[in-house]
């Protein structure tokens, strides 16, 4: 007998069933990461307040992923059942390390998806500016996250708020609840005193009681905001739809939904 062969008979009754335990072992571990991501995601996606921002389980492609991943888990369950005389066998260890090499991709759909949806649920939420009422500081387009996981606003906050089922507006915290917020000759008064506004407008833009193309300049308002509620207004303040119009108003604490705290783009 060649030693060719000699090598080949041995490997045929060689016993897999070490090997096979660690495998066994390194699948067992990540299938239980798995499992315990499936669970937050199905835990955390009945806090629906930010679901709308949730850019991971909105996404179909995600979606599918995740249901491969459900699929290769339940296939993993399925090796802790089988018999131990399998465990000895050169096919169910190479099956097992296939399996291994398989899932230690697919671990990682559920996991990311797991993080991204806790941390939206109860941290920080990604979106994008739609319309041209913030500009020139934030413009169509422009990615953003807005924090939430605090219960205070300041003033000169830029925040996120749900104005309807779908429709979210971001604007900027002019008045405090229980404060009175006057609009005289282009100028915000706060109970009675001038404000200084940071706030970088475009060139020119003029802040009226009124929005439109010929805006009255001539106007002044009084504005007394409830003690749950802000005023809010647009950095684009002759465009803006926000708290001085019927529209609008005030803006409830039940309608915030954070605070954005970062600008970037992905494409240029």
């Amino acid at each position: 007998m060649s030693e060719e062969q000699s090598e080949k008979v041995i490997e045929e009754f060689h016993d897999y069933t070490n090997e096979s335990k660690i495998m066994l072992l390194k699948l067992r571990k990540r299938t239980i990461i798995t499992l315990i991501s499936f669970i937050v995601i199905i835990v955390v996606s009945f806090w629906r307040k930010y679901q709308d921002f949730d850019i991971a389980l909105n996404s179909v492609l995600f979606q599918i992923l995740l249901i491969i991943s459900g699929i290769a888990t339940v296939i993993n369950l399925s090796f802790f059942f089988l018999k131990n005389e399998k465990q000895r066998s050169k096919k169910f260890y190479y099956l097992l390390k296939q399996q291994n090499d398989i899932f230690e991709i697919l671990m990682v759909i559920p996991l990311f998806i797991g993080i991204i949806t806790l941390l939206n649920a109860f941290l920080i939420s990604p979106a994008s500016v739609t319309k041209k009422s913030m500009e020139p500081n934030y413009y169509e387009g422009d990615n953003i996250l807005v924090y939430h996981f605090f219960e205070e606003y300041n003033r000169f906050d830029v925040i996120v708020a749900k104005m309807s089922e779908d429709d979210y507006y971001i604007k900027r915290i002019i008045g405090l609840p229980g404060e009175e917020v006057k609009i005289v000759n282009n100028e915000i008064y706060i109970d009675g005193e001038l404000l200084d506004d940071p706030t970088i407008l475009k060139d020119g833009s003029v802040t009226t009681c009124n929005i439109g193309i010929n805006p009255d300049t001539s106007l002044e308002c009084t504005f007394e905001v409830p003690q749950d509620s802000y005023f809010v207004m647009g950095d684009n303040r002759e465009a803006s739809l926000d708290s001085r119009t019927v529209e609008v108003g005030y803006i409830s604490e039940e309608q915030l939904y954070g605070r954005v705290i970062l600008r970037f783009q992905l494409f240029k």
